[in-house]
């Protein structure tokens, strides 16, 4: 791992038993960008911005996402969600058109399935 003030250069540890490659990515703690893009995909810091964290002490928390915090969960909470009326009142000020299903559309629930295939020259016998 090499370091300047926040931009790493971390490689992984080869693994050649379980067949996976060494990749090495780069890590920019202060604009909170990384290589692998799992930053920018979840918020959340992965395993190669905890590891650049942990070479200059600083702490991986601060990386991770204001969503992710208990506080910002309970403030969805905060507002009070609308009553939902009785079912009388559900269907009251809308109207909607009945669907019903074409019955010659529909395939018969026994039996084999009719085949659907376009014959051609090659299936006429000679």
């Amino acid at each position: 791992m090499s370091c300047s003030d926040t931009v790493f250069h971390v490689s992984e540890i080869p693994r050649p038993l379980q067949g996976y490659d060494p990749n090495s990515y780069r890590v920019n703690l202060e604009e909170k960008w990384y290589d692998c893009g799992y930053f920018q995909a979840l918020k959340s810091p992965c395993q190669h911005a905890i590891a650049a964290c942990n070479n200059c002490k600083r702490d991986y928390k601060n990386l991770v996402d204001l969503v992710y915090f208990l506080h910002s969960i309970c403030k969805v909470y905060e507002m009070e969600f609308p009553t939902i009326g009785s079912e009388t009142e559900w269907h009251g000020n809308q109207t909607r058109p009945t669907i019903l299903p074409d019955s010659q559309v529909r395939r018969n629930k026994s039996g084999r399935p009719t085949s659907t295939k376009i014959h051609n020259s090659m299936d006429m016998p000679q």
